[in-house]
């Protein structure tokens, strides 16, 4: 009995621990940008940036948003991506940038939700 649950737990540890270095390697984020034609990428690589959130790492995630709009214009998860890359800029990039992106954000979905949060963010890194 024991024999077998440790096996099952060597089983499961390695699984994660190959899961973890292929998504950690970039191995992922090129493996789902080489197959950009299927249907899941665009939500592959979306929740491969909330994967980055999560894991704390923000330059990386920014960097997948960035992807999913170049690579994936007009898609479901191409709104949501820009609004979270204008989001990283406004923390963590000059204003300048922050402002620019989220113009451009403001230019292609003026009318959303998350449009007059982006609106005060700019108008206030305007002010200061």
């Amino acid at each position: 009995m024991f024999k077998k649950f440790f096996i099952f737990c060597l089983i499961i540890g390695a699984a994660i621990y190959f899961t973890y270095n292929f998504i950690d390697s970039g191995k992922c984020r090129d493996f789902i940008t080489e197959n950009a034609d299927k249907n899941w990428a665009p939500a592959a690589i979306y929740y491969l940036g909330n994967y980055f959130i999560i894991v704390q790492q923000q330059d990386r995630a920014e960097k997948i948003y960035k992807d999913v709009i170049e690579i994936f214009p007009g898609e479901k998860y191409y709104e949501r991506s820009l609004y979270k890359y204008f989001y990283f800029g406004a923390e963590r990039r000059s204003k300048k940038e922050a402002i620019k992106r989220g113009e451009t954000y403001l230019e292609e979905f003026p009318d959303t939700d998350n449009a007059q949060l982006v609106r005060k963010r700019i108008e206030t890194m305007k002010k200061f």
